[in-house]
């Protein structure tokens, strides 16, 4: 009886979907992590040019250029933030 059970393709069926459903919502955290990834590469190489460009000005920066960087800053801050919302949209 319990043989017959185990391979009972109703049983079957239903295992086979929830690990067709298991493997998407994988695949679906997995993509989201790699965009994190890449906004999170895209910041840090901001900064790293940030860095530079002030490094090798040894008088430091002009008003333009921080106003610049500054700006820059805002929409890596704002890129993070909206990964992250969408990240918590996909998660619900």
């Amino acid at each position: 009886s319990s043989s017959s059970s185990k391979y009972d393709p109703e049983i079957l069926k239903a295992e086979i979907a929830t690990a067709k459903s298991r493997v998407n919502k994988l695949k679906r955290d997995l993509a989201c992590m790699k965009q994190e990834l890449q906004h999170k590469e895209q910041g840090f190489e901001t900064l790293r040019e940030i860095n530079l460009k002030v490094s090798n000005n040894p008088y430091g920066y002009k008003l333009h250029d921080a106003q610049a960087i500054l700006n820059e800053v805002h929409s890596i801050r704002d890129a993070i933030s909206s990964g992250e919302k969408e990240k918590q949209d996909l998660m619900q």
